[in-house]
């Protein structure tokens, strides 16, 4: 049974990626997550200690200060990636992105900075979401999207 956290659980694909998998108990097992434990850098390691699988979905997509977006999403991918190193732990880190990562703005910046980071380490994937997936299909055939490119990532 794989031990999955959602970082950014309780948004929008988050909440649905979350209560999707809890459909299969014989096979995955959610870790909650909170926002909060970005802030607290205890509760953060605890959590990347117990998940084998990370699905980072945590992100700032608004603010009416856009470099407040880029240094957010920087410091939310830095963080766990620190936790997990502080830790020893070796999660398989799922980082999402979108087609935003080929924009000249510092959302788009901010997401092409993470994919750099998903190139560090032997346990990191780039799960690129494109936006026509969404306005396309259901939301239950994107999460069963995500749960086959989790099994095949972890797998490999």
């Amino acid at each position: 049974m794989l031990k999955i956290g959602i970082t950014g659980q309780n948004g929008f694909i988050g909440s649905h990626l979350y209560n999707t998998l809890g459909l299969y108990p014989e096979k995955f097992a959610c870790v909650n997550f909170s926002k909060e434990y970005f802030e607290d850098s205890t509760k953060l390691k605890a959590f990347v200690s117990e998940c084998d699988v990370i699905v980072h979905l945590a992100a700032m997509n608004r603010h009416n200060d856009p470099s407040v977006i880029y240094e957010t999403n920087i410091m939310l991918v830095k963080s766990l990636i620190d936790a997990c190193e502080t830790t020893s732990s070796t999660p398989h880190i799922l980082f999402s992105s979108s087609t935003q990562e080929n924009n000249d703005n510092l959302y788009g910046l901010s997401k092409k900075k993470v994919a750099s980071f998903s190139k560090v380490g032997r346990r990191r994937t780039m799960l690129h979401l494109p936006e026509w997936l969404f306005q396309m299909c259901s939301v239950l055939l994107v999460l069963h999207i995500i749960i086959l490119l989790l099994l095949l990532s972890v797998i490999n």
